[in-house]
């Protein structure tokens, strides 16, 4: 399947607006007293958010790092970035720092610890994934955003995965995002602890 190509200040902007429904989630369903972006425009912003922390929030006593991502339609799955920049460059799921991940579809958020995930990854997903899906999938289009499915099996259970390429286009660069859509079954099935809810 051959997609549009991903023009990356378009994307920022979809993120940005996204802020303010995020904030009321964060105070209004999790209890957050304080929310603090990390603004990349900022030395200290920079750092966090290249350790992939987009934000900090302050719940009760404790102070906790987030990473905050956002999809525009909801498949019931969960979208994990191995390659930022393909092939040198690793995606945010494989250096992320941050304490929590919150994932924004239209009508309702994932929340759940991301050590957790990133370790789940690392051990079982990552593994199952052939080095060279990624690579043949780039072969076949060539400044193309695309997608591929996959079968893998993962503690004896057989799970269908999407391979995800987004071809960037910036102030005349370009490059290769690759991520994979795993279902929220692989999840439950693997004991890692999430929660979703309703976007008020």
């Amino acid at each position: 399947m051959t997609i549009m190509v991903h023009h990356f200040y378009e994307s920022q902007k979809i993120e940005t607006g996204y802020f303010s429904a995020a904030d009321n989630f964060y105070r209004q369903q999790l209890g957050a007293v304080k929310t603090e972006r990390c603004d990349y425009h900022t030395e200290k912003g920079r750092i966090f958010q290249r350790d992939d922390i987009d934000l900090w929030l302050t719940l009760g006593s404790e102070k906790i790092s987030v990473s905050e991502k956002k999809r525009t339609r909801d498949f019931n799955d969960l979208y994990l970035e191995v390659y930022s920049k393909f092939p040198d460059t690793s995606g945010w799921t494989v250096h992320s720092k941050a304490d929590f991940l919150a994932y924004f579809f239209p009508d309702r958020v994932f929340w759940a610890g991301f050590p957790q995930i990133v370790r789940f990854c690392r051990e079982s997903l990552f593994p199952q994934i052939s080095s060279h899906w990624f690579e043949n999938l780039k072969s076949n289009h060539l400044k193309k955003s695309a997608q591929k499915k996959h079968t893998i099996k993962i503690a004896g259970q057989v799970y269908d995965v999407v391979l995800i390429q987004a071809y960037n286009e910036s102030d005349g660069n370009s490059w290769y995002t690759m991520g994979i859509s795993i279902p929220f079954d692989m999840l439950k099935d693997n004991h890692i602890k999430f929660r979703i809810y309703p976007l008020k």
